[in-house]
């Protein structure tokens, strides 16, 4: 590491600093709940409005500080070697970046989780519960099959490699971290996911269950999109590297067009996820009769849990 990177990463650390001292306003903290109630669609009413905002403020908190670590270690296994083109370091810090969040989410998802009030009934569902209620297909079928094109490009590439020269080998390298970490993240994905679906709710009213299940949702989000980012990045260094070694042209001639593809690509599911609003996915699939703190659900659908 340079000078350079050094301040690179006093900067961020000064701003991820900043955002963490600001998590703690109680201004920031209305913006927050505003920001999250149009994201998720859910009405939250007045008197939740202090306790949501502190829990979005932890989790604002969580989110900075994996974020820096996984974007700093990013940078540092993303320095350049051979090569001065800064570029590949800017992704790896990226996709640091957000394995950083997925893995802070991961560890500290229970400390997010609704805490009813001990002298007050719990409300339950009367039925269970799955991963899919909270994330969408869109979401996770459309992971999985990245990740799977990411796996099949990067067999591809192995292949392709053994009758190359070793220095056509090394630009391998990109590939194998990124498929790797696709794999792994879409298995923290799989098994934590499911762990926290599973985790019993504590909500002493149907509108702090709904909100849990925002955050839950939200959180399902944070852990998939590392995987779809990951298996995105493989599979595009996968090809490129392929292209590569098959016709011997100049990667800048090969990563740019490809680049633009993906990039084009990226625009439509842009585009597909912001008609379908997976962040609402969860609305449609536990509360298909309306929200709860603007049109109550019959109270068929829930019972009080006596705890005492």
């Amino acid at each position: 590491m340079n000078a350079i990177d050094w301040i690179i990463l006093g900067i961020a650390a000064v701003a991820i600093a900043g955002i963490v001292a600001l998590s703690f306003h109680r201004g920031h903290h209305e913006w927050l709940t505003a920001r999250f109630a149009y994201r998720s669609g859910l009405a939250i009413p007045p008197e939740n409005e202090a306790a949501v905002g502190a829990r979005l403020g932890l989790r604002e908190r969580i989110n900075a500080v994996g974020c820096y670590l996984g974007a700093a270690a990013g940078w540092i296994i993303g320095l350049p070697r051979d090569t001065i083109d800064p570029s590949p370091q800017f992704l790896f810090a990226l996709a640091g970046g957000l394995a950083g969040v997925a893995v802070a989410i991961a560890a500290t998802s229970r400390l997010l989780a609704t805490s009813a009030s001990p002298d007050r009934p719990l409300f339950a569902r009367s039925t269970s519960v799955s991963l899919r209620d909270y994330s969408s297909g869109f979401e996770r079928n459309g992971t999985r099959v990245v990740v799977a094109l990411s796996v099949v490009a990067l067999a591809a590439l192995l292949v392709v490699a053994t009758t190359a020269d070793a220095s056509l080998r090394s630009f391998s390298t990109p590939a194998i971290i990124f498929v790797a970490a696709a794999v792994a993240s879409l298995a923290l994905f799989e098994v934590r996911g499911r762990q926290i679906v599973a985790r019993g709710q504590r909500a002493s009213s149907e509108s702090e269950l709904a909100f849990d299940d925002a955050l839950r949702a939200r959180e399902m989000t944070d852990l998939v999109v590392p995987a779809l980012v990951f298996g995105i990045y493989g599979t595009t260094f996968a090809v490129v590297d392929i292209i590569i070694v098959l016709t011997s042209f100049p990667p800048d001639s090969v990563l740019r067009p490809i680049l633009l593809v993906v990039i084009a690509i990226a625009i439509v599911c842009g585009f597909i996820a912001k008609a379908i609003q997976p962040q609402q996915h969860y609305l449609r699939a536990l509360w298909p009769k309306g929200q709860p703190s603007v049109a109550p659900l019959p109270a068929a659908q829930f019972h009080p849990v006596d705890t005492r």
